[in-house]
């Protein structure tokens, strides 16, 4: 990317005034803490206009500057009502049943008054002289041709740097097209930062900024625009310079909303070795409103939980489990999950033994009507796993911060999750690593066995392949000495892959009863379920038949596959449980005295 640096005028400089952020309340929390407006006025994409360009381009209304310019004054206006200078907040509205939930959850618990829906340029007049923006910061919208969510060629950054400035300044977002309609309503121009980079944000305003939280998002995508403003966070894209001095300069274990671009386990990792947690929500709408007075709020009721006593122990044989892939990922729970037929909605959810990995640490934070449904609705054979409180390699989380510092922020997160844990009830930790086998994973392990308090056990998962760990279990010891399996990956469901362990439901149906024809030495094996697989239903045994593409017509993914894998699983050898199940028989098997002791000692002795 262009990172040439330029200079502000003096006089732009010296505008800016620096103002603390709202505490975090909890020690344990890592999402920004918002307050409670009074009211709620909303926008709706459909209000939405294509705005061209200079150049006679123009984006998609969803994408484009009319939502920019929205998501500003959601900003703004949230920022005010931390710094108690307002007492209204603006939402972002959809065509999607689960925003459409979350929007009468909000109303619901905070008592809100709905003040009306309006289009941007009507919030804009609607806040003039309420002392919520004292002009426009002037930049191009970034039309270069290509994915939003990758680093694109000639990409235009102009949309971070105004973002990153707009609460400083108290800016709202105004692309070059819509200049003229600014000044015609009497706007001034606050700030032209077209041509400018993310480099240019760092170099001059980063100690104006806050540095427990950054936003990673591409130039096209106004989502999330509205927190980061709220929160005067840096916002940037791509790994390049000024990416690593950003990293650096944020305080260790700081949280980076969105998502970067570039390849997955590069840009992860680089925000992990300098100590950072990614917390993926690059297509989130209206955190900040839905997170206000999330600190206060206790779970309306605990997970569903497997308890060792209701397990069958009389039998002693193969035992086989399945968890779906992606739980680091907030948007996706927040907007495409809930009410999805693939996903949670699927009629076979609850139908077989399934465990879901899933970001609740971060739900409980940023969007707890979320996580009250998934309580309230989670089936019968449904468990929840939590997914490492954010996408982050713990094997590898903060090393470029010097010797000591790997175990000092782990363990300060695993505390963090501990909290977290404790309050949903839950007890296994889903985690991907660099490499299941290192010196640093196994401390990883232990460091989290010593700081969870009720964990029964760690499902890890290698980032790449994810069956790498071959279903290989770790042993590390918790706080009071009672040894806590980590366990491998052994099989992933995942289409159109050429590799031994991963494949079909069919082939991985196949590996299972090969693996566990053997009653004298019984398989304990879980299946990583890749999520965004697309499938189609055969007749017979074709392992290479049912592939297909994510989204075909007449294809499935996730929770159906999954059953017609489970079908095909010969229940003679093998059982499918839930992974706390699952956990519980590799404890018993591997560990018989200590685990019957431990149980008879919580007054739950088995038969």
């Amino acid at each position: 990317m262009n990172k040439t640096i330029a200079l502000f005028s003096t006089a732009a400089c010296c505008v800016l005034t620096l103002c603390a952020c709202v505490a975090d309340g909890a020690d344990y929390r890592y999402w920004p803490t918002q307050r409670v407006p009074k009211g709620l006025a909303s926008t709706h994409y459909e209000l939405f206009k294509p705005i061209a360009a200079p150049n006679g381009k123009t984006a998609a209304a969803d994408l484009g500057p009319e939502h920019m310019l929205a998501q500003s004054l959601a900003g703004l206006t949230a920022m005010a009502v931390n710094e108690g200078r307002f007492d209204e907040m603006i939402y972002v509205g959809l065509k999607n049943p689960s925003y459409e939930h979350w929007y009468a959850d909000i109303v619901k618990r905070l008592s809100l008054e709905e003040r009306g829906s309006f289009g941007p340029w009507e919030l804009l007049e609607r806040y003039k002289d309420k002392g919520i923006y004292d002009g426009y910061i002037l930049y191009t919208y970034d039309n270069s041709e290509g994915n939003p969510t990758e680093i694109t060629k000639d990409m235009d950054e102009s949309s971070n740097v105004a973002t990153s400035l707009a609460g400083v300044l108290k800016g709202v977002l105004i692309a070059d097209g819509m200049q003229a309609r600014a000044e015609a309503m009497g706007l001034k121009m606050l700030a032209d930062v077209r041509g400018k980079t993310d480099a240019f944000t760092y170099e001059n305003y980063r100690d104006k900024l806050n540095r427990r939280y950054a936003l990673a998002q591409g130039p096209k995508i106004p989502h999330n625009r509205s927190i980061a403003i709220a929160q005067r966070m840096m916002v940037f894209f791509g790994t390049d310079e000024p990416t690593p001095a950003i990293y650096a300069w944020l305080e260790p274990l700081s949280s980076i909303l969105g998502w970067n671009g570039g390849d997955e386990g590069g840009f992860v990792a680089q925000l992990s070795r300098y100590g950072h947690i990614l917390l993926p929500s690059n297509w989130s709408l209206n955190l900040a409103i839905l997170s206000a007075g999330s600190e206060s709020i206790t779970p309306a009721r605990p997970f569903k939980i497997c308890e060792p006593k209701s397990i069958d122990w009389s039998y002693k044989g193969s035992a086989a489990s399945f968890i779906m892939s992606d739980g680091d990922n907030v948007q996706w729970v927040m907007g495409d999950f809930c009410f999805n037929k693939e996903y949670w909605a699927s009629p076979d959810n609850g139908a077989f033994p399934i465990g879901w990995s899933l970001p609740y640490a971060c739900l409980d934070q940023t969007c707890p009507d979320v996580l009250n449904y998934l309580s309230a609705t989670q089936p019968e054979h449904s468990t929840l796993n939590l997914h490492a409180g954010g996408y982050y390699y713990p094997d590898v989380l903060g090393e470029n911060r010097g010797p000591g510092m790997h175990k000092e922020l782990l363990t300060r997160h695993a505390r963090r999750l501990n909290e977290f844990m404790k309050r949903s009830g839950d007890t296994t930790l889903e985690f991907l690593v660099m490499d299941v086998n290192s010196p640093a994973a196994l401390a990883s392990y232990e460091i989290y066995a010593l700081e969870i308090e009720h964990l029964t056990g760690m499902f890890v998962v290698q980032y790449y392949p994810y069956e790498g760990g071959d279903g290989k279990i770790f042993w590390v010891k918790n706080a009071e000495g009672i040894d806590i399996p980590a366990v491998t990956t052994k099989y992933a469901i995942w289409a159109n892959v050429k590799a031994e362990r991963s494949g079909t439901p069919a082939k991985i149906a196949h590996l299972i009863n090969r693996d566990a024809k053997d009653p004298s030495n019984p398989l304990f094996a879980w299946t990583v379920v890749h999520t965004w697989s697309g499938f189609k239903q055969i007749e017979g045994d074709d392992e290479e038949a049912e592939n297909a593409a994510f989204m075909e017509e007449g294809t499935h993914a996730a929770v159906t596959p999954t059953k017609w894998c489970v079908d095909r699983i010969n229940k003679e050898v093998c059982r499918v449980v839930t992974p706390e199940e699952m956990l519980w028989r590799i404890r018993m098997h591997y560990r018989p005295e200590q685990t019957q002791a431990l149980l008879n000692n919580a007054g739950e002795a088995m038969k």
